[in-house]
């Protein structure tokens, strides 16, 4: 099984029009709400990055909670509930392969076919029915159309074409209180190995490179780490590179958003700035820059 990527996250949402609305104030191109078909779930996705680097957050909702629950929507249901993101999601170019991989592992995995309002299968998803040591709430996504004209369609619709300026996705991150744990089920389950570790600040973090992006595994690091406080799993904050943290600062400030000045961030050579959750319907954005 080859994983290609972190392909997006979802952001499970209350109501769509808020959370979408404030992402918009922000100058993001968002997709029209969808109802998948013959689902309890509406969506509506913004893109970032190039042909080259795309990723994108799903905001998810559910339109219809009796169908959710028949379907066994509880986690989503959850995720709703307390608001904030709720899976990751791995771009693989076999759902086949993928679950003949896990299940050699003995993952029990449950896959189903994802599409659009009209019909249409967008992809098959695998996804664990039970907790796995990864850290976090993941599935795979094996999409029917490939990775070329799917992005080229994107960009075609002018997806990547937003009035304020991330580049990329720089890194997402899990809290796990025994980081040792959910880094061996990547190395030895999914195939990632560990690629850098930053020590500090209370942190242990485990860097783990997936396609464009990095995948950041956060442990302890000292009996006083204000991480063993923190829930574990994945933290609702996306870090998307910016050419220029300062200007993008006073861009967000201009379209009334609160958020520090930059400073210097946990990652050597970075600086950093965020905008809070309650902005954003629950996921902050992290504004990252390198020397």
């Amino acid at each position: 099984m080859q994983i290609l990527g972190i392909d997006h996250v979802i952001l499970g949402c209350g109501d769509l029009t808020p959370t979408a609305a404030a992402w918009e104030r922000l100058g993001l191109r968002l997709t029209p709400p969808m109802r998948h078909h013959d689902a309890s779930t509406e969506n509506r996705v913004f893109f970032v990055g190039d042909a080259d680097t795309e990723f994108y957050v799903e905001l998810l909702t559910v339109h219809d909670r009796a169908l959710a629950e028949r379907e066994g929507r509880t986690e989503l249901l959850a995720a709703i509930g307390r608001g904030g993101l709720y899976r990751l999601m791995l771009q693989v170019e076999s759902a086949q392969d993928a679950r003949a991989h896990l299940e050699a592992h003995d993952v029990a995995v449950a896959t189903r076919v994802v599409s659009r309002d009209d019909g249409s299968p967008i992809g098959t998803v695998v996804e664990p029915t039970g907790e796995v040591g990864a850290g976090c709430s993941f599935a795979l996504i094996d999409y029917e159309a490939g990775a070329a004209p799917r992005r080229a369609r994107h960009r075609t619709s002018g997806l990547f074409h937003h009035d304020f300026p991330l580049r990329r996705l720089d890194h997402l991150a899990v809290i796990a209180h025994d980081v040792d744990g959910p880094a061996a089920f990547w190395h030895d389950v999914l195939g990632v190995a560990t690629t850098g570790n930053v020590v500090g600040r209370g942190m242990d973090i485990r860097q783990l490179r997936i396609g464009d992006a990095t995948l950041e595994l956060i442990g302890p690091h000292g009996d006083d780490s204000p991480v063993a406080q923190r829930p574990e799993g994945l933290v609702s904050v996306t870090a998307f590179e910016v050419s220029d943290l300062d200007q993008a600062i006073r861009r967000a400030q201009s379209l009334g958003f609160e958020l520090p000045d930059a400073a210097a961030g946990v990652l050597p050579g970075s600086r950093v700035s965020t905008i809070g959750p309650d902005q954003l319907g629950g996921l902050a954005l992290q504004l990252i820059a390198f020397d």
